[in-house]
């Protein structure tokens, strides 16, 4: 399985650029080893205790999308793809949003 752009994790060991983690939220494998950077190019970001308190009230504030009854119970695979892309999108927002937000107090300080 592939951890998801957007995925947060938490650091069970760093090696060099490797990250040993474990899946908090997002979807892929719920443990396991990811680059840190590849070709140059971070693919994950370390966030402060704090940033991670930010975005999890963020989410938990986020409004619930309406749901339409329907006949049927179960969601298209178009409507959960759909769903997911949207999450993840607003998921990767936000950590962008902590990061900034990090990077202004470093310049601060």
């Amino acid at each position: 399985g592939v951890l998801a752009t957007g995925s947060l994790v938490k650091e069970v060991a760093l090696i060099k650029d490797r990250l040993q983690y474990k899946l908090v939220s997002g979807t892929g494998p719920e443990e396991g080893w990811i680059s840190c950077k590849i070709k140059g190019k971070s693919t994950a970001v370390k966030v402060s205790p704090g940033e991670l308190v930010l975005v999890a009230q963020e989410l938990l504030e986020a409004k619930e999308p309406e749901v339409k009854e329907v006949e049927e119970d179960r969601p298209t695979e178009e409507e959960i793809a759909s769903r997911r892309a949207a999450f993840l999108k607003e998921q990767k927002r936000r950590l962008a949003t902590a990061s900034r937000l990090r990077q202004d107090r470093d310049a601060a300080s």
